[in-house]
């Protein structure tokens, strides 16, 4: 773990994004989306849910790569009809983002995914006075570092606090998933539903009209209102309509 002391100055943040492309095209790297991030694209696109899955993709894996995947991934994989699956936006031919339009310009940029929001940067963990709690810090990721172009002398300073926020909210939201794809699982583990990828989707969008989720910060509150959700009676024409619960 990387850790330094909390008395030394951090380094400069800077960045400008120059449309390369490199970050948005990188065939050993996709784009996690946690629901949240699923419920942002569909109000974003104003498609149908049947649309929305052309643009979704469900990445499976060899039961050989679980393991090295765990101790890299900090996004959880959900159960399907054909394995178990991390999801995220759909690539195209050359691993191209399905949103990456010829100009190398995100299409869906006003709402892209947290993880797209807060690239080229990530969070590293530092110890505390003696007796605090360890705190979260700002860095370059290790693909920033290798191939982003827009971090250059030159580059806009990047506020520290913002980004934070935005990486703090991220990991918020990433923790209120695992706990949405923990109730999936065990349910089709326990062979209560039928897994299929597309009505993870749709059970999503169904539960965001039922409860009109809001856009909340506080994990706390998102847990609480999930967990409402799935600790309730579900209605039969729900479980017909989406066969999650």
């Amino acid at each position: 773990m990387n850790q330094r002391s909390p008395d030394k100055d951090p380094p400069i943040l800077r960045f400008k994004c120059t449309s390369c492309g490199k970050c948005c095209s990188d065939p050993q790297t996709f784009v996690n989306l946690t629901f949240r991030d699923i419920l942002n694209l569909q109000k974003g696109l104003k498609v149908p849910t049947n649309e929305l899955l052309q643009y979704i993709g469900f990445y499976t894996y060899n039961v050989e790569e679980e393991k090295d995947l765990m101790e890299k991934m900090v996004y959880s994989p959900i159960i399907t009809e054909k394995g178990k699956a991390f999801v995220g936006i759909l690539r195209q031919e050359g691993s191209k983002c399905v949103f990456l339009n010829d100009e190398n310009r995100c299409t869906i940029y006003h709402f892209r995914p947290k993880i797209c929001r807060s690239f080229p940067f990530t969070y590293k963990i530092i110890d505390g006075d003696k007796g605090s709690a360890a705190k979260l810090d700002v860095i370059y990721t290790k693909k920033g570092l290798e191939y982003c172009p827009g971090k250059t002398s030159k580059s806009p300073i990047i506020k520290r606090k913002k980004i934070l926020n935005l990486i703090t909210e991220n990991l918020a939201e990433i923790s209120a998933d695992h706990n949405l794809i923990q109730s999936w699982n065990k349910l089709a583990e326990n062979k209560k539903i039928t897994p299929k990828a597309s009505n993870y989707i749709f059970g999503i969008i169904e539960m965001d009209n039922q409860l009109k989720l809001p856009d909340l910060k506080d994990d706390r509150a998102r847990k609480s209102k999930k967990n409402s959700y799935f600790n309730r009676k579900k209605s039969r024409k729900f479980r017909r309509n989406t066969g999650i619960f």
